[in-house]
Order: C-alpha cells, then sequence, then structure tokens
C-alpha cells in the first residue's frame, strides 16, 4: 500500500539516501541557545499499510512523529525504538534512521522544522549528551491537540499562520523538554566522559595547529562539530580554564621558548603566537609570568639576574 499523506505547502524535506557504508552522525550544528527560532518546512498525516518499509536516510531537519495508531520499530543509528499508538518519537538533523510498520496498518502525523538560534544558526533543541533518550510513551493530549492544530493551520495557509505556528513549536519544544528531563534515565557517566574528553581533546589540537592565528570561539567550537556554550562549559570543567585562557597560556609558552632566540624581534615573536598588536602581547605577558617580554629574556641570558 502506498504512503498517502497531506501536505502543508511548505518546502519539500531534504533528505539523503544511505551509502552502504560505515557511518557517523553529523550534527547540524550546536545546543539551544536562550532564544529559538522555528520554521515549519512540512506537516502531514500518513496512513500506511504492514510492512511498509522507509530506507534508511538522513534529514537536514528536526523530524516530530506521533503514532496515532498501529505500531512500528525506527532505528536511529544505533538505537532501536518501538513506537506504539499514543507514543511520540523524534529524530535530530543528520541522524540517520530508518522505519518499519510492524502493525497491519499505521497512521502518524509528522511535522519537520528547521530550528535557529538568534544569529541564524542551526541548532537543536535539547542537551546532546542527552540524544539517547528519543521517546515519549504515551503522549500528553494537550501536545496531541498541538499536533493536529498544526496540521490545521497548514492545511488553511491563512496570513498569519506561519507565525502562529511556529509559536505552537515553541510550547511543544518546552513541553517536550520538560517530560524528558522527569523521565531520563540515569545518564552514562562512562560515555559522556569519553565524548568529552574527545571534545577537549580536539579543540586543545585545533588550538595548537592555529596558535598563530587569531581564530575564534565560534570557529574552534565549529572544528569540533559543537557550540560555543557547550565547548566552553566541557573545556572548563575538565581543564579548570574557559579556551581563550588556556590558547593565552600556550601562546605565552611558546614565545618564552622563541625568547630564547635573539633574532627574534619582540614584534616577530607576537605575530608567531597570534598576537596581533606587540603592546597588548606585551601586558598579556607580563600578567602571566611577572615580567616583561625584555626583562624575561634578559633573565634568560642572565639567571643570575634573577
Amino acid at each position: 500500500m502506498q504512503k498517502k499523506t497531506r501536505k502543508t505547502g511548505k518546502t519539500k524535506n531534504r533528505t539523503e539516501k544511505s551509502p552502504n557504508k560505515a557511518r557517523k552522525t553529523k550534527f547540524l550544528s550546536a545546543h539551544p541557545q536562550t532564544r529559538l527560532i522555528p520554521r515549519l518546512l512540512r506537516a502531514h498525516r500518513a496512513r500506511i499499510g504492514k510492512h511498509w518499509t522507509w530506507p534508511e536516510h538522513i534529514n537536514q531537519e528536526n523530524e516530530w512523529c506521533f503514532v496515532k495508531k498501529g505500531q512500528l520499530c525506527t532505528k536511529l543509528e544505533d538505537i532501536e525504538i518501538t513506537a506504539g499508538q499514543g507514543d511520540f518519537y523524534f529524530v535530530l538533523p543528520g541522524q540517520w534512521h530508518h522505519e518499519i510498520v510492524l502493525s497491519d496498518s499505521l497512521e502518524q502525523i509528522t511535522i519537520r522544522f528547521d530550528l535557529l538560534d538568534e544569529n541564524s544558526k542551526p541548532c537543536w533543541f535539547l542537551n546532546p549528551d542527552r540524544l539517547e533518550n528519543q521517546i515519549i510513551r504515551n503522549l500528553d493530549q494537550d501536545l496531541v491537540d498541538l499536533f493536529e492544530k498544526i496540521l490545521q493551520l497548514g492545511w488553511q495557509e491563512k496570513p498569519g499562520s506561519d507565525e502562529i505556528i511556529e509559536t505552537i513549536i515553541l510550547q511543544m519544544i518546552w513541553s517536550v523538554r520538560q517530560k524528558l528531563n522527569q523521565n531520563l534515565p540515569k545518564p552514562n557517566h562512562e560515555k559522556i566522559s569519553r565524548r568529552r574528553n574527545w571534545l577537549v581533546e580536539q579543540a586543545m589540537e585545533y588550538i595548537k595547529q592555529n596558535l598563530h592565528s587569531n581564530f575564534t570561539i565560534s570557529q574552534l567550537a565549529h572544528s569540533c562539530c559543537t557550540s560555543r556554550h557547550h565547548l566552553s562549559h566541557v573545556f572548563k570543567e575538565t581543564l579548570g580554564m574557559p579556551p581563550l585562557q588556556f590558547t593565552q597560556r600556550l601562546r605565552i609558552d611558546q614565545a618564552k621558548n622563541l625568547l630564547s632566540d635573539d633574532t627574534l624581534r619582540i614584534s616577530e615573536i607576537s605575530r608567531k603566537v597570534g598576537f596581533k598588536d606587540p603592546f597588548y602581547f606585551s601586558r598579556q605577558f607580563k600578567k602571566l609570568t611577572g615580567h616583561s617580554p625584555h626583562t624575561y629574556r634578559e633573565k634568560l641570558h642572565n639567571p643570575k639576574s634573577r
């Protein structure tokens, strides 16, 4: 039986088929900021027959699904979820997944939307450390009604509908976050610790490779496929200092080594370790070592003057 859908007239969902090889999820961007801006792409109700299968694929947007009738199995990479009547599950941007209908028939409401922060950057709607919990059993009727409301507004396409739908999605995000916080199992601290250690190691490697350049925290976070907020939090929790402070200390340590070379001027050393302004470099050097670069160089060549 073919899948029957009712579309809102929004842009089509963006999917890619799975390559026949090992994969690793790459999420679009970052942990949600204080202000979230949803953009509905598509909403539809599907009535599907038995043994229907959707091949493994990846979306570039959020996909929220509410099962009205029937049962299906959804595999989210290494996580397998069986969802039945009244259950809600979600698929994150960049997450490989496929579905198999287990019952004689299935009725499901699906909404797809982008989520941006106030800087128009794609972001997650929840903490990425909790990705393994992607289902809510027996969804409350108030949230079910919001699914139906989005379908209704999408069909009508009246002026102002988009703004109302975006407000509803924000309300749903808040409710889903609350329910996930209440129902979350105890976190796998070993798994989270490995993930955080990997994140810090990636950030440290990027800093070392780009010490000479004037990179930003946003660029550093982007290289690690995470957000500024999440990276700063994990980095400081692990090393006891934020990324910028770690970078400054690393630059000063490298400058100490370069000061032993009398052929290099202070301004050259400043540029080599990533400081554009030699006066600012001198201030930071003295702040961390207690000596100006000139004084430190003199003490290197005359240890007795220390």
